[in-house]
């Protein structure tokens, strides 16, 4: 604290920068915004995907990310498999069981399988 006015300035400066890194971070997002198609804002969740959510959400924390990982990010079973540190069979074992329980339990019968899935 030998000079506070410079302490000063420099904070000054910080916060002036940081100000103007979001504002240009928000200007970025809006303008990928924009330039999606239309159709992606006419289309809200309906019944189904809210349906389809709130039964994902209620499977266990590794089935959850399993499917997750699999339909949501498009990883191929080798990936998930490091990512989260399991075999690979135990993630397409976890998938399938996955799948199955929400076919069952939730009542999504016309949830279909990826051709690539077991």
């Amino acid at each position: 604290m030998d000079h506070p006015a410079a302490w000063l300035s420099r904070v000054g400066i910080n916060l002036a920068n940081s100000h103007f890194r979001r504002r240009a971070a928000e200007r970025r997002a809006t303008e990928r915004l924009r330039s999606l198609p239309n159709e992606t804002f006419l289309y809200p969740d309906d019944a189904g995907a809210m349906s389809v959510r709130a039964a994902v959400s209620a499977l266990p924390r590794r089935q959850r990310e399993v499917l997750v990982l699999r339909f949501y990010a498009d990883l191929p079973f080798a990936q998930i498999a490091e990512l989260l540190g399991m075999p690979e069979p135990t993630v397409k074992s976890l998938a399938r069981r996955s799948l199955l329980k929400l076919r069952d339990e939730s009542g999504l019968v016309d949830l279909k399988e990826a051709p690539n899935v077991c």
